[in-house]
């Protein structure tokens, strides 16, 4: 796994290396578990990739010695906390997935993830 994100401070980091394009989880302490906000950005970043016809290979991978232990937690706690309805949470956070997903399903291009 690339080590070299581990000072940065964003949470998604993508960079190209030949026709290559990076994304790398960038929460180690956290062992890389995705935010809200890094399930938008990781979307972007793949549907940017696969429309860039320099791009080859996505590659998705994790700062540290791990990929991700999945969704943060603290995502549900948030949505309870923020004062929408449970039903208004449970939208959000369906399409939100929806996209992230959907990302990975409608992508042209070779998509590792290590």
């Amino acid at each position: 796994m690339d080590h070299s994100t581990e000072n940065r401070t964003e949470e998604v980091v993508v960079e190209m290396r030949g026709s290559t394009c990076i994304i790398t989880l960038n929460r180690i302490k956290k062992k890389n578990a995705i935010t809200v906000s890094m399930f938008t950005r990781i979307g972007e970043a793949v549907r940017d990739a696969d429309k860039d016809q320099k791009v080859k290979v996505i590659l998705l991978t994790g700062t540290g010695n791990m990929f991700s232990s999945g969704n943060d937690l603290k995502n549900f706690e948030n949505a309870l906390k923020s004062g929408k309805s449970m039903s208004t949470a449970a939208q959000e956070s369906r399409t939100l997935l929806l996209n992230f997903v959907k990302s990975f399903l409608d992508c042209t291009k070779i998509l590792m993830a290590a």
